[in-house]
């Protein structure tokens, strides 16, 4: 959504040693409605508390509501 993913850094430790260290974001796994339809996704933690995506319904919930034919 927001285009995060894991960020690379250097630790370094008092006697100068430098080694990688990877930061990764809090992304969740969510189903959300987008302007094509209901997918899943990844979407970072910030994103859903903000309200940018919109989670939909689950699919025995959906199916629930939905009126009979």
């Amino acid at each position: 959504m927001c285009g995060k993913g894991r960020m690379q850094r250097n630790l370094v430790s008092h006697a100068k040693n430098n080694f990688v260290r990877y930061a990764h974001p809090n992304l969740r796994r969510v189903r959300a409605k987008f302007s094509d339809g209901v997918h899943d996704a990844w979407v970072c933690a910030k994103c859903l508390k903000k309200g940018l995506v919109v989670p939909a319904l689950a699919r025995r919930i959906a199916r629930a509501a939905a009126p009979a034919r």
